[in-house]
């Protein structure tokens, strides 16, 4: 939360976050400690920023999980940005 004014504001951005799962290149699936918005997901992978789609690099299941379409090796560094859902 941040306060603008008097108000109380909560932060409905997510940045940078390391999702939770297992980096041992059989899972691909990694859950971010919020639900978010449906397409608002930025994923970075290896120092590469990956793209969302089903012919892309990966997708969003349910309201807080994302599956690479690749294998995740143990030394990747992932982090997820996304925008909250309310």
């Amino acid at each position: 939360m941040h306060i603008q004014g008097s108000l109380l504001i909560p932060e409905i951005f997510v940045r940078n976050e390391i999702p939770s799962g297992l980096k041992n290149r059989i899972n691909q699936t990694f859950t971010t400690t919020s639900n978010f918005v449906a397409n608002s997901t930025e994923v970075w992978c290896g120092g590469l920023k990956r793209s969302l789609g089903l012919d892309n690099d990966y997708v969003e299941s349910g309201d807080n999980q994302i599956v690479f379409n690749f294998i995740i090796y143990e030394t990747d560094n992932i982090l997820v940005s996304y925008k909250k859902q309310a």
